[in-house]
């Protein structure tokens, strides 16, 4: 039977080795609302999810109209960082978003820099244990039985805790989080949610502490 820990253990084992293999470079959570500056884009609902020394990932409501976007990304509640980012990869991911990554094309060495140092800010504000980019559709199920409605996703993942990104408020207390497996099984984790606040255009991110899995098995996952 599977601990806790076994469970958490493996999650971490893929984030971090994911984090390193999907574009050769260590990649940082970084979960931004941010601008598509490019003509008819931008209107369009997008986040930032990770950035690293090469590019960054992101998470948007549209199709992307074009392989070259102009981004506005904030750094801190007042500060903006300009990034030309050149998409590699862009793909469906759940429930009418997409989930594109892409390189740096055109960006100072300093504004990658302030990106970097913003992420790294973030680690050092919120969060004891190192978070790894983990970012997938999840069910969530409330304390009262009640399945929390909308899109779900993962943001990131550490040894203590999940971070989430969902269209409704959660109030803090405990939920269970079920991910799919390669082999379509479900895996679930306890968590009791900690905060959650409004990110962006009436989005919401939370932060939950795992406690403990629901299942006593824990199959391969699939990113």
């Amino acid at each position: 039977m599977f601990t806790t820990h076994d469970v958490i253990d493996e999650l971490l084992a893929q984030a971090a080795g994911q984090s390193q293999e999907q574009r050769g470079r260590r990649r940082f959570p970084y979960f931004r609302p941010l601008r598509i500056d490019d003509a008819g884009a931008a209107t369009a609902l997008a986040f930032s999810r990770d950035v690293s020394l090469g590019g960054m990932g992101i998470l948007h409501r549209e199709p992307l109209e074009s392989t070259s976007l102009s981004l506005t990304v904030p750094t801190s509640a007042k500060g903006t960082i300009p990034v030309r980012l050149q998409i590699a990869w862009s793909e469906l991911c759940h429930d009418g978003w997409y989930a594109s990554g892409g390189t740096y094309s055109g960006s100072s060495t300093m504004q990658i820099a302030k990106l970097l140092v913003a992420s790294a800010s973030d680690e050092v504000k919120r969060r004891v244990h190192e978070a790894f980019p983990f970012f997938r559709p999840v069910s969530l199920l409330c304390e009262d039985g009640r399945i929390l409605e909308g899109s779900v996703f993962s943001r990131d993942i550490s040894a203590t805790g999940i971070g989430l990104f969902h269209r409704q408020p959660l109030p803090t207390r405990r939920v269970v989080l079920g991910f799919e497996t390669t082999a379509g099984d479900l895996v679930e984790l306890g968590a009791n949610i900690k905060w959650c606040r409004p990110v962006h255009d009436q989005w919401f991110v939370s932060h939950g502490e795992f406690t403990r899995p629901a299942l006593a098995c824990l199959p391969e996952l699939q990113y």
